[in-house]
């Protein structure tokens, strides 16, 4: 008797799971994590290997790493070194934040990209702004800044990753 009360039960959740999934699955509702490769090369940051924009002359710069659709959500985000930067004194990734406002999701970070690769050189901040400040399509950037040295002083080979977690809502 037992045994079957839980097989009803068990049965009875995987039918409920299967119609719930059934809803969710329409659209992007699901939050997904989205690795964005950013590596300065011939005097360009490329994103995941396109998407090439020049390196600023300038002492910060924002880098469009992807269009978030309309009624774009970010929940979460995380940072790693896989090349350590050069060629300026100070190299530091400064926010996150759309093509409205470049501290959108993270306004206080400060995460040195010079510091030594490794497993643990990682960051996963709390965002200061939680889904976005629009409900229109919207760009993603990525400040980086030098002290008193303009970007375009990073030596070529600087690479960093950039996690996003991000879904449309319904």
């Amino acid at each position: 008797m037992k045994r079957s009360i839980i097989l009803l039960l068990i049965g009875g959740l995987s039918l409920q799971a299967q119609s719930m999934m059934h809803y969710f699955t329409t659209g992007n509702a699901f939050p997904v994590w989205v690795k964005y490769s950013i590596a300065k090369t011939a005097g360009n940051w490329l994103v995941n290997g396109g998407n090439s924009q020049a390196a600023a002359g300038a002492t910060s710069q924002a880098i469009t790493l992807f269009t978030l659709p309309a009624n774009g959500y970010v929940h979460g985000m995380r940072f790693k070194t896989t090349t350590a930067c050069a060629g300026i004194t100070a190299i530091t990734l400064t926010g996150l934040g759309n093509s409205g406002s470049a501290t959108a999701y993270i306004a206080a970070l400060t995460y040195d990209l010079k510091a030594a690769v490794s497993n643990t050189n990682i960051s996963i901040p709390l965002l200061t702004g939680v889904g976005s400040n629009t409900a229109a399509s919207t760009s993603v950037t990525a400040t980086i800044s030098g002290t008193a040295q303009n970007i375009s002083s990073i030596t070529d080979g600087c690479a960093f990753d950039v996690h996003v977690m991000w879904s449309v809502l319904p």
